[in-house]
């Protein structure tokens, strides 16, 4: 599903709201797909965390049941509403599922969504936002 978390990161760098609530990083906006950013990447940005996936498999169709976080970071003292205004553009980047094939080799997006948004783990000098998502996926080969 590796290939799904690179989409999701390519197209919330798409989305210039998002893009424009982030660092900068070799380029581009500071929105990663992986499990920790760079050492030397500056607040706030974006890791699109890895996936915890599980079969949706019927007599006639097999897929895939897909979640996982968008994890926004930023400095400690960051207002909470702040950390709120990087959901929605988060919504808008991930809420058109037939542009997504072929996202994942193999499968097509059936639906994706947002499902909730919480204040994330607490780090030392980082405040951080946990948006969940889940998306669905088929099978077509």
């Amino acid at each position: 599903m590796s290939t799904l978390l690179q989409a999701v990161a390519t197209r919330l760098k798409a989305n210039t709201e998002l893009a424009a609530l982030v660092t900068t990083y070799a380029g581009q906006p500071a929105i990663f797909a992986d499990e920790l950013a760079p050492a030397d990447a500056v607040l706030p940005y974006v890791l699109v965390r890895a996936p915890i996936a599980t079969s949706w498999n019927t007599l006639r169709e097999k897929g895939q049941d897909v979640s996982f976080n968008v994890h926004v970071f930023a400095r400690d003292g960051q207002r909470e509403d702040s950390l709120q205004a990087f959901e929605q553009p988060i919504r808008v980047a991930l809420d058109e599922p037939g542009a997504w094939s072929p996202a994942v080799t193999g499968f097509a997006m059936i639906s994706i969504s947002v499902e909730a948004a919480a204040p994330g783990p607490y780090e030392p000098g980082i405040t951080s936002r946990l948006v969940s998502v889940r998306a669905l996926l088929r099978r077509t080969d």
